[in-house]
């Protein structure tokens, strides 16, 4: 059998035609599209989200879930250290399909912490319990039932309110996983 060489002239050539950039260690996408593909798992992050000193805080501008999408993950992180404004409430996470809204998970007022001044960065909960013991937090979050699979496109937002008082300092992400069906 012989075989077929292909000259460096050609090899630049051709990799010059490509005309796309892809750097994956640097996140650079160029000219490339992606978007969620049937049966693959996505998460979508908030940007961080700010206490407002007027109580709990969180994401007001929602993560976009596609239509005919099961939510298989919901979670949170604290990343600047959370301060009450007095005493040592508990720390709620929460999630909804409104802003402050319930309808994703059950109640808990002490899922991402118990009785603190402070609730220090890194420190995070979620409805997968080993994401939940890796950062710390206090409780498992639990999905509502029947609120996973939707036919149409929706919202999703977190939400941290502590027991009592305000908190008046600190930010936090929130995060959904969810996977394309149909």
């Amino acid at each position: 059998m012989g075989s077929k060489r292909v000259g460096l002239a050609r090899t630049q050539a051709l990799i010059e035609n490509l005309k796309r950039e892809l750097e994956m260690a640097g996140n650079t996408y160029s000219g490339v599209t992606l978007k969620s593909t049937k049966g693959v798992e996505c998460t979508l992050y908030s940007g961080a989200c700010s206490a407002d000193e007027s109580g709990g805080f969180g994401d007001t501008t929602g993560l976009s879930v596609p239509a005919n999408s099961i939510i298989t993950g919901l979670g949170c992180v604290v990343t600047t250290q959370l301060s009450a404004s007095s005493g040592t409430p508990t720390y709620e996470c929460w999630f909804g399909t409104s802003v402050g809204g319930h309808e994703l998970t059950t109640s808990n007022t002490d899922s991402l912490a118990g009785a603190a001044a402070t609730v220090a960065a890194g420190k995070g909960t979620s409805t997968h319990s080993h994401e939940r013991k890796a950062l710390g937090g206090n409780q498992t979050l639990e999905f509502e039932d029947d609120v996973a699979y939707s036919t149409s496109a929706r919202s999703v937002y977190g939400t941290i309110e502590p027991s009592a008082n305000d908190i008046n300092g600190g930010a936090a992400v929130f995060w959904v996983t969810y996977r394309l069906i149909a």
